[in-house]
């Protein structure tokens, strides 16, 4: 049977306590001492995944990350060394791919040649995580009578895997694109200010570079920030703004439940044509798993078995490519707020 991996990050202790029941029972402060000083282990098996194609059903395991979240360059070693590990205990393992979801996948989108170096492909789910923000966009676009094409687009954080292929991918329907990241990532937003128009040169959708500001007279704001405590301001939007959170943690989505003015959908979550019982507490609906598991599952099915996810870069056809692949299957982008009619 095929046979996947993926890797679990969990960003705290009550996370961690949510990935085996055992677990539940040790001590807390033996947790903390745990979370900070382990490497990679697995969990438990899921058998029997079934395709909503003619796919043969698939099994797979889930390795659990302790923290990896770092500023250092001492800690972004760490943080590489434990990602290769946990990619060496998925190989003799059996399996043929591996998924990297959380922050773990942040390090393998940030283009570290140590990923590459491993003798089993891996993804970080950042080409279905894109296509889920569009499809929600556009989307939920239609249900609020939206003109794409007249529309002004931020995207917070457009330098990241996610915030690319995004701004890539919308310069076919928006009028007006606006890109942010770090200032210390300016010089990639330049290169997308310079390669944007020539995509859709039909379109001459305009491009601008500007600061977080720039979210006060968009009509959509697309917020893919991978940093931890990266925030953004809900009170400088204004009403009717579609507010897509493409974010690692998805924590913007109730954070901006508090406008009532502005529509708030989150990105990167699938539907599965048939709910299987994965014994951890996601938090997400039954049925719902986050897009890089599931871009896992969906190139072990297809027998894609290279890197397919990696680096910032992203071919923008991959997303065309997962989305097809998806439907195939019976994968669905889940949008609750603009369901498919």
């Amino acid at each position: 049977m095929k046979t996947f991996a993926y890797l679990i990050h969990p960003i705290n202790v009550k996370q961690l306590r949510n990935f085996s029941f055992f677990i539940r029972f040790i001590p807390r402060f033996i947790l903390k001492l745990f979370f900070k000083r382990t490497w990679p282990f697995i969990v438990y098996k899921v058998k029997n995944l079934p395709s909503g194609g003619r796919a043969k059903s698939a099994q797979g395991f889930f390795i659990v990350l302790p923290e990896i979240i770092g500023h250092t360059y001492k800690e972004s070693l760490e943080a590489m060394e434990r990602i290769i590990s946990a990619g060496s205990i998925a190989q003799k393992s059996g399996a043929a791919i591996l998924g990297l979801g959380g922050y773990a996948a942040l390090f393998c989108d940030k283009g570290y040649t140590a990923i590459r170096g491993l003798k089993i492909p891996v993804t970080s789910g950042s080409t279905y995580a894109a296509w889920s923000a569009f499809e929600a966009i556009y989307r939920m676009a239609k249900i609020k009578q939206l003109d794409l094409s007249r529309s002004h687009v931020a995207i917070i954080n457009a330098a990241s895997a996610i915030g690319s292929l995004c701004s890539r991918k919308l310069s076919g329907y928006a009028a007006k694109i606006t890109l942010n990241s770090h200032p210390e990532l300016e010089f990639k937003l330049k290169h997308l200010q310079e390669v944007i128009p020539q995509l859709n040169p039909e379109t001459g959708v305009a491009v601008h570079i500007s600061t977080a500001r720039a979210v006060r007279d968009a009509d959509i704001v697309i917020f893919s920030d991978d940093i931890p405590e990266a925030e953004l301001d809900i009170t400088s939007l204004r009403p009717n703004t579609i507010l897509c959170d493409a974010s690692v943690s998805g924590s913007l989505t109730a954070k901006a439940k508090s406008r009532q003015d502005i529509t708030v959908v989150r990105a990167g979550l699938i539907k599965i044509p048939k709910p299987v019982r994965l014994n951890i507490n996601t938090g997400l609906p039954a049925g719902i798993i986050p897009a890089s598991l599931a871009e896992t599952m969906l190139l072990l099915w297809e027998g894609k078995l290279s890197n397919y996810s990696l680096g910032e870069s992203i071919n923008l056809d991959k997303m065309e490519e997962i989305a097809d692949i998806a439907t195939r299957h019976g994968f669905e982008v889940w949008v609750p707020e603009a369901p498919i009619l």
